[in-house]
């Protein structure tokens, strides 16, 4: 099970989440990120405190990543040294050592670091 806390701040929102984070949990989250998008130019999203995410998480927070840069809105992920974020990138083969051709400012999601 997930929780998610919203925040407001200034000219975005901060979307706070917590638990397991799952493929059938992204139906949840998906909505209030569109609505944050709709009424704002910037998101945080922080899953600092999640426990337990699979594939589907890190396909959603990329494709949220493009989208925010085809609306021209900021973006920011918070708890990218989450053990359990950092292990699911180096399981899935998703570290990147450059971005993506749609990454045009150059802030992809998975770039550096490396795997223990």
């Amino acid at each position: 099970m997930f929780d998610i806390f919203v925040e407001n701040s200034g000219d975005g929102g901060i979307v706070n989440v917590s638990g397991s984070l799952l493929f059938q949990d992204l139906g949840k989250l998906k909505p209030i990120i569109q609505d944050i998008l709709r009424r704002s130019n910037h998101l945080v999203v922080n899953i600092d405190m999640v426990t337990e995410m699979d594939l589907s998480v890190l396909q959603f927070l990329c494709a949220l990543h493009k989208t925010t840069i085809q609306q021209d809105k900021g973006f920011a992920l918070f708890g990218r040294r989450n053990r359990q974020l950092q292990g699911l990138i180096c399981r899935s083969g998703y570290l990147r050592h450059a971005g993506c051709g749609q990454d045009s400012r150059k802030e992809c999601l998975w770039l550096g670091g490396g795997c223990e």
